[in-house]
């Protein structure tokens, strides 16, 4: 990360995800266009970095003059240790919106923090994503641990 300012976290999930917990200093993607200005560092990120890695090639385009970097979401987050906080209150909080119960077992086992999710229906398409979701998450998530990538750069290239 090139720029002398601290990195804008942008919390692409849900607003039902955002709600229950964030990382804290994260903003909603809906209000980026309002916070990125010529030359800042973004840092995307989601329950286990698939949606973040297409809005950080979304971003990418369209602030050319940003660099965008794709997280590998809150999971990996809360595997290293990382705090979480309800953005309502600022509070910190244990509970943590994994997106599906196939992503709950990703957890750390010592299950800080805990788990909670959402049945397809509140969630929308996330029965449909999720299989899909899971099998990739699944095959690369000891890749994903802790590391975060520059959109355009193969995890191999660094």
């Amino acid at each position: 990360m090139c720029s002398n300012s601290p990195p804008i976290l942008v919390d692409v999930r849900s607003e039902g995800e955002y709600r229950v917990s964030t990382i804290p200093g994260a903003i909603r993607l809906a209000d980026v266009h309002k916070n990125v200005t010529h030359g800042a560092t973004v840092v995307c990120f989601c329950t286990v970095g698939m949606r973040s890695s297409l809005e950080a090639r979304m971003l990418a385009r369209r602030h050319p003059n940003c660099t965008v970097y794709s997280m590998d979401g809150v999971l990996c987050w809360s595997h290293i240790g990382g705090s979480f906080h309800e953005p309502k209150t600022g509070t910190p909080t244990d509970k943590l919106h994994v997106f599906s119960r196939q992503f709950a077992q990703m957890l750390p086992e010592h299950s800080e923090p805990a788990a909670v999710w959402y049945s397809g229906r509140s969630v929308g398409m996330a029965g449909a994503v999720c299989d899909v979701a899971e099998k990739v998450v699944r095959s690369t998530f000891h890749r994903l641990f802790s590391r975060a990538w520059r959109y355009g750069q193969s995890p191999q290239s660094r």
